[in-house]
């Protein structure tokens, strides 16, 4: 038997305290959802999520949606599923989990976002998990920040695509995420 729970519970800053802003997040990965609740962050439980490839892509969309109709500022949404085809070593389950992500996430929270007034988005994984490896790396990984009322540079958001790149700091993400208010 493996009990775990040995280590101490982190005291953290409110998200709200931290950044100015409301957040909501949904996951199935029990570390996330504890980082959100030690942050005070509103935590969206959605049906049939799973940390797998048949998660609820849709819930998760939804979900985000109507928490941030309901007033937050900021929603995460995360998905396990090219996590857990990374560790597999099944190149074919990960493809398919990028494309759910466009197909069943990002085409109805684009135009849901939209309705809901100006909004910027922030999408990448939380850590590289090659598929040859089947492990996680400390490599940068690729981001996407996109701001609804500001034209970006385009180009093509790939892995290699964002190869030669500078790296940024993760810490530094949020900060480019959320523009202050006057």
């Amino acid at each position: 038997m493996w009990l775990w729970g040995q280590g101490f519970q982190p005291e953290m800053p409110a998200f709200r305290d931290a950044y100015g802003v409301e957040a909501g997040l949904c996951t199935a990965v029990d570390l996330v959802r504890g980082l959100g609740v030690l942050t005070d962050m509103k935590v969206v439980e959605v049906e049939g999520a799973t940390g797998w490839f048949d998660t609820n892509y849709e819930g998760k969309r939804d979900a985000a949606l109507e928490t941030l109709a309901a007033g937050a500022d900021l929603f995460l949404i995360h998905v396990e599923a090219t996590d857990e085809a990374g560790h597999a070593g099944n190149l074919d389950e990960k493809v398919i989990a990028l494309e759910r992500w466009d197909d069943r996430i990002l085409r109805g929270l684009v135009e849901g976002l939209d309705a809901l007034g100006p909004w910027r988005l922030l999408l990448l994984p939380d850590h590289p998990t090659p598929i040859r490896l089947k492990t996680h790396t400390t490599e940068s990984v690729p981001y996407l920040l996109v701001d609804s009322q500001v034209d970006g540079p385009g180009g093509f958001y790939s892995e290699s695509g964002t190869a030669d790149a500078v790296a940024v700091p993760g810490h530094s993400l949020m900060g480019r995420l959320i523009v202050p208010t006057a």
